[in-house]
């Protein structure tokens, strides 16, 4: 499915340069973007601006950023709080009304326009109005509640799949769909289809979808947004709420490239949420993150404790229970670790931290008790086999690199480590009664997979993963300096690429040290409309029996946009037991390219993933021994999983290891 991804924002965000920078400012300055603008030009041969107005239509409302005074007033800020409040009630008919990707995807990137525009504004004013604090938590609820319901109807969508008027259309948007994933492979001076072709097969798509979400939206009753007083009442006295956010920084009116942290701190007593600003945000991404990368094998840094979650600390006193909402570079940091750091001065043992896909998850918790009766459990698939149906056609055929730029061309090895991992957890299951089902070796393919994912109570899938970041996907996008945007476009346009930093975190360099005219004509090479820079199927994959080869009909690789597909609403836990599948775009980190937004879309309720590579022979007793746990000792899963971390920490293993893992309620 064709997700537009943060990465498909940024590229619009590099295409209102072109539109905002006149041919007359360009003549002006001989370090400018003309030749991008003639460029762009050419290629299109005047159907850029129709095509551009397709893909993003008018929004059905006024300028949020309109809303916010330099120097509010008393009465301007009550004013703002009642546009706040309100906001989702009037955008959820448009909303819920697009389909699930395409438009939906692109309304959702204004909200977390509107959501950076907010934020700054609390953030500055929330000291004489503290009352923002929780306008500023309710507008999350609201777009959470908004993901949910839109999330609720692609499963009925799913659900109706075989009635005759929904069917015939859901087959031709497969067909459509499929093709236009075949073809964006293929580059254009290889033959494949002009950039402009492949833009109309996803606009006609996107209509395709419109007429599925038409359908499946009949008779369909919305829920009432919740309220963040909703969840406050589910807070016991020892229990927060710590909501963190990440944002661009807006002044006066005009967008920065500053990136900025803050949290919100929620408890059972407070009248509002408090709002803890964080070191500024280019030091948490950056510097930081490199030195928490090598000190999680040391298991102490105090100076990490303090940048990361010092001034969020003091507001938690005599709180032993955190329900914990990632952002940004949050998601690839487990908060345990972080607190190991001050170990001296406050045990982490004695706190229990449980992460949350989002804040309504604290509505629907509860704790999950072993009654298992459904397992499937997947490892060691054969990465060699040759799946196709005809024996006669079985020839060795290796991927084309050239078809296939993403990681997924990869020759992956062997994991036979995971083989033991799935036999020693089967056993553990079948000793409980439950009817466990396994997929090894050539078994372990994307078409047995998906044939017997339904209704499982517990998935456990052990093999490859790979996650590739929106800034690795195009080097030329990840560098360049959301500065020049803000120069170009006078703080006008919202520097999306501002969230786009390579995977090993090295910082862009500052805007005096960039080559401007290597850097358009850098960009000249590549063409910002072609879908070929923003189709993201390939961006991430489990990968499955049959990778090394990708026979049809079958690649190998199950993409977060194939688990959408799936119907999970009856599985409890899903065990992703695979390095890296706990990635995500630092951007929002909630976009349908993660594994972790791909499957609470598809129904499952927790989700245990990995934060970066951990060992084979670790994996295996970690997974055996969470098992043991959630099963032996009659523990909640929140519980199972904590306490498997400590005993591992007690046997001396390092932080590096039993950190690794993160479990999600979602």
């Amino acid at each position: 499915m064709n997700h537009y991804s943060p990465f498909m924002r940024a590229c619009f965000s590099l295409l209102i340069i072109v539109c905002v920078v006149s041919v007359d400012t360009v003549a002006q300055s001989p370090t400018n973007p003309a030749n991008v603008s003639e460029y762009l030009k050419d290629s299109w041969n005047g159907k850029r601006t129709q095509a551009v107005e397709a893909l993003l239509p008018p929004l059905p409302y006024p300028n949020f950023l309109d809303s916010f005074p330099l120097e509010p007033t008393s009465a301007e800020v009550f004013h703002m709080r009642k546009l706040v409040t309100h906001w989702h009630q009037r955008l959820r008919p448009d909303f819920l009304g697009l389909c699930y990707t395409g438009e939906a995807e692109y309304l959702k990137s204004s909200f977390y326009q509107d959501e950076d525009a907010l934020t700054s504004f609390v953030v500055k004013y929330v000291s004489q109005y503290p009352e923002l604090a929780a306008d500023l938590l309710q507008y999350a609820v609201g777009i959470a509640h908004l993901n949910e319901q839109s999330q609720a109807i692609h499963r009925r969508r799913l659900a109706l799949g075989e009635k005759p008027e929904y069917h015939e259309v859901l087959s031709r948007w497969r067909e459509q769909r499929a093709t236009l994933q075949q073809q964006a492979k293929v580059p254009e001076a290889e033959g494949g289809a002009s950039g402009y072709d492949l833009l109309r097969m996803e606009l006609e798509i996107a209509m395709l979808e419109d007429s599925l979400c038409s359908i499946a939206n009949r008779n369909i009753q919305f829920q009432s947004t919740p309220q963040w007083q909703d969840i406050q009442m589910k807070l016991l006295p020892h229990q927060a709420l710590v909501s963190m956010h990440r944002y661009i920084v807006r002044s006066e009116g005009k967008w920065t490239a500053q990136i900025a942290y803050c949290a919100l701190v929620l408890t059972s007593e407070n009248q509002y949420p408090v709002l803890v600003e964080l070191p500024t945000g280019d030091s948490l991404q950056y510097e930081f993150f490199n030195r928490f990368l090598t000190s999680r094998f040391s298991n102490n840094d105090r100076q990490l404790f303090d940048a990361y979650w010092g001034p969020i600390q003091s507001q938690l006193t005599g709180k032993t229970e955190i329900f914990f909402v990632p952002d940004g570079i949050y998601h690839r940091l487990n908060i345990k670790s972080i607190l190991q750091m001050n170990a001296q001065d406050n045990p982490w043992e004695a706190i229990k931290i449980q992460r949350l896909g989002n804040p309504l998850a604290l509505l629907r918790r509860a704790s999950i008790v072993p009654n298992i009766r459904t397992v499937l459990l997947l490892g060691d698939p054969d990465y060699e086999a040759d799946l196709r149906p005809d024996p006669q056609s079985r020839k060795k055929r290796k991927r084309n690199a050239t078809q296939q730029p993403l990681p997924r061309t990869a020759s992956w090895l062997a994991l036979p480590g995971t083989r033991e991992e799935v036999v020693r957890c089967a056993s553990l299951l079948s000793g409980k009664e439950a009817k466990v089902t396994t997929l090894l070796g050539n078994d372990a393919n994307e078409s047995n997979l998906r044939s017997m994912i339904a209704g499982q109570d517990v998935i456990h899938l052990a093999t490859h993963a790979y996650f590739t970041s929106a800034g690795e996907r195009a080097d030329w996008l990840g560098n360049f300096p959301p500065e020049l945007l803000i120069e170009l476009t006078q703080g006008n346009t919202y520097p999306v690429i501002a969230g786009l930093i390579p995977e090993s975190g090295k910082r862009r360099p500052p805007l005096s040290e960039i080559d401007r005219e290597a850097l358009y004509e850098k960009m000249n090479e590549v063409n910002i409309l072609d879908p070929r820079q923003r189709i993201s199927a390939d961006a991430a994959g489990l990968i499955l029996a049959g990778a090394n080869r990708a026979t049809p009909p079958e690649d190998g690789v199950l993409t977060p946009a194939e688990i959408l597909e799936l119907e999970l609403s009856q599985t409890t836990l899903v065990v992703l037991s695979a390095c890296d599948s706990g990635k995500a775009d630092l951007i929002d980190g909630g976009n349908l390219g993660d594994y972790q937004a791909a499957f609470q879309a598809a129904g499952a309720r927790f989700l245990i993933m990995s934060l970066w590579p951990v060992g084979d022979d670790f994996t295996q007793e970690f997974m055996t021994g969470f098992y043991g746990n959630w099963l032996d000792m009659d523990q909640s899963l929140e519980d199972a999983f904590q306490q498997t971390q400590l005993d591992f920490k007690a046997d001396g293993y390092n932080m590096a290891d039993w950190g690794g893992f993160v479990l999600v309620a979602l």
